[in-house]
């Protein structure tokens, strides 16, 4: 008689009456192999007869039945394999994802914009083959990669073309705005943004035009308030432009003041890029023995305008005429409301040598920090400059040392600058390019500690090149145009600091025919 209970009252914890049939019979089954050690018949496998093969061979592991412990197990197993498979695949997926994500960032990370090299491949120690449809009169770079330059007029292309290049001078693109007339570029504002005066050929109008891509798109706002354009109405003097950002700007225009009945100097603000322009005011500071020459609405006025930030900036600039004016003193004035007011701001004159105040010119200072800059004074007697620094934010200005010039007697010096003007990268590296009117001529003339000491070396260059200009965006690297008889001006590329210089074999697009 048997009196076991029934699976489901002796495994009350595993079964109930309403379980799948396979679950119970191989409970059973495990409940009689666990009781008697034999092997259920659903269990059960024919045995291999031959003994020198059970001998010879291990056992073989025999797939596990459905609807067995065993079947769950392994199926279990199994998923916890694949698991862990699709884990470890995952993880390696996922970090190489990440690898090639930061090979990608920092494979076409730009280099320092000052450092970068130009392509090998347009560099060239001899000519290029083919003579260039336009000539490079200048350029303005603004890093080791990125800058402008302006054509000069010649054969068939007697227009000034505005050109740009991103591969360091190897390349120009001409950029000039469409079918408008390019009169006068105004202020190169970064290595993308440029704003410019343009003419229409055919009515003669005058416009601003403006890109903020390298040239691929302009803007134009006409500049005649009788036709609807833009503000300021009136002449923009001289060097008396300058953006704090692409967007943050002011200029001195010479306009009709209809109060006074006569012409004088204004001043306006622009946040939009020279969209539009606000007058700040038209009472801006102007060289003394300028006055009747602007209230006639004369020649362009020798002053600049600089800013420090939206409400610190300069006007610079010289009372002088000639050399031999008895002037008023040296034009700096200074303003802290964004350009309302202005007030006359002194210099001391005593740089290792004792400056005369009547003919000493000043120029736009430097800022490389809201603390730290640079602004230099040149004179004419005695003939040199002076690098100013001041770390307070331009509230004083230290003289540094003073760096003679000599001219050539035989050749008219620029009456409104006696001397070079120094070019800085930061408060330590400067340059200045001395040519054939100053003696000796043509060198280079660079500081390492702010002008303090002055080094003068003469660039190492094929004979009989006549060097025009020089412009360097660090310590380092370099540009210099140069003629050679009356072959096309040459570019020259230095990443040593000027001391060997190597020829770029520029090129064009769209190609004109010259």
């Amino acid at each position: 008689m048997n009196n076991k209970q029934p699976l489901s009252d002796r495994y009350a914890d595993l079964l109930t009456s309403q379980n799948d049939p396979a679950l119970l019979d191989l409970v059973q089954d495990l409940d009689m192999l666990y009781a008697s050690h034999t092997i259920p018949t659903r269990l059960a496998r024919p045995v291999e007869h031959t003994l020198n093969v059970q001998a010879a061979q291990p056992p073989v592991s025999l797939p596990p039945q459905p609807g067995t412990l065993a079947s769950f197990a392994t199926h279990r197993s199994r998923l916890s394999r694949l698991n862990t498979l699709a884990a470890v695949l995952f993880t390696v997926i996922l970090v190489g994802a990440l690898l090639g994500t930061f090979y990608l960032v920092y494979s076409t990370r730009p280099a320092n914009p000052n450092t970068a090299p130009v392509s090998p491949a347009c560099e060239a120690a001899t000519p290029p083959a083919f003579t260039p449809p336009l000539l490079v009169g200048s350029i303005q770079m603004m890093s080791a990669t990125e800058g402008w330059g302006l054509t000069q007029s010649g054969g068939k292309n007697q227009q000034v073309e505005l050109l740009h290049t991103s591969d360091g001078g190897c390349h120009w693109k001409i950029v000039s705005p469409g079918f408008y007339s390019l009169t006068r570029v105004i202020r190169y504002i970064s290595g993308t943004t440029v704003w410019a005066i343009v003419t229409d050929s055919a009515s003669g109008d005058t416009f601003f035009a403006r890109t903020a891509d390298g040239g691929q798109m302009w803007s134009f706002y006409p500049s005649a308030p009788a036709k609807g354009g833009a503000n300021p109405p009136g002449k923009i003097e001289g060097t008396s432009v300058t953006f704090l950002t692409p967007e943050i700007g002011w200029l001195i225009v010479n306009q009709y003041n209809k109060a006074l009945a006569r012409y004088g100097l204004a001043l306006y603000h622009t946040t939009d890029g020279g969209i539009t322009w606000q007058e700040v005011t038209n009472h801006v500071p102007v060289p003394a023995l300028w006055a009747a020459n602007i209230e006639l609405g004369g020649a362009d006025v020798p002053v600049s305008i600089r800013f420090l930030n939206a409400s610190t900036g300069w006007i610079t600039g010289t009372d002088l005429i000639t050399a031999s004016s008895n002037g008023k003193g040296t034009l700096l004035f200074v303003t802290h409301d964004g350009g309302v007011s202005w007030q006359k701001q002194e210099l001391p004159l005593h740089c290792g040598t004792t400056l005369n105040a009547a003919e000493t010119v000043t120029y736009p200072p430097q800022f490389f920090s809201e603390r730290d800059g640079l602004l230099t004074a040149s004179s004419w007697s005695p003939l040199g400059l002076c690098v100013y620094v001041t770390h307070d934010g331009g509230t004083t200005w230290q003289g540094t040392s003073f760096l003679p010039v000599a001219t050539n007697k035989n050749i008219q010096v620029d009456r409104f600058s006696p001397t070079p003007v120094p070019q800085f990268v930061d408060t330590q590296f400067g340059w200045l390019w001395e040519g054939s009117i100053y003696q000796p001529p043509d060198m280079l003339v660079t500081t390492h500690d702010g002008g303090l000491h002055w080094t003068s070396s003469h660039p190492s260059l094929p004979a009989a090149y006549g060097i025009f200009q020089v412009q360097f965006v660090s310590p380092s690297v370099g540009w210099l145009l140069a003629n050679k008889d009356a072959a096309p001006p040459a570019l020259f590329r230095t990443l040593d600091g000027g001391k060997t210089w190597t020829r770029i074999n520029y090129s064009y697009s769209p190609y004109i025919v010259g």
